[in-house]
């Protein structure tokens, strides 16, 4: 039914609905796409009172950016770079990495098992990653 409803619209429409419905989402939804499994009611009832502060359009806003940006084939980083990759992301594929690590010669890429907020979900963990890379 949901896609049903949304074949035909555009995405600018479409990125609209999905920002106001980031508001609003069940703890189910939470769980399975943002938090992980284990995520308590309290840090349910937290993200969702976070997301209700991000105005919609800016929101909506971030996903249109996401879905118009065309990537050069290569990018030149004078640096080392690290993809934070979170092991259980439901909403980011594993495969998504592919693209950066052939494109960029100097990434490096570090797994977290850890859902899609990996930085909310496991802080801890998520520190002692990006330490690391600092470190290096």
């Amino acid at each position: 039914f949901f896609l049903y409803c949304f074949f035909g619209v555009d995405f600018f429409s479409f990125s609209l609905f999905l920002s106001f419905f980031t508001k609003f989402l069940p703890d189910w939804a939470i769980r399975t796409f943002c938090l992980g499994a284990h995520a308590s009611k309290s840090e349910c009832v937290w993200l969702r009172s976070v997301l209700k502060e991000v105005p919609s359009k800016i929101i909506s806003s971030r996903l249109r950016i996401i879905a118009q940006t065309k990537f050069a084939d290569r990018i030149a980083i004078p640096c080392s770079a690290y993809y934070l990759q979170a092991t259980n992301d439901r909403l980011i594929p594993k495969k998504a990495s592919k693209w950066f690590e052939i494109n960029i010669p100097n990434l490096q890429v570090l797994t977290l098992i850890a859902p899609h907020f990996m930085l909310q979900a496991k802080p801890k963990e998520s520190v002692e990653l990006i330490s690391k890379c600092l470190l290096a």
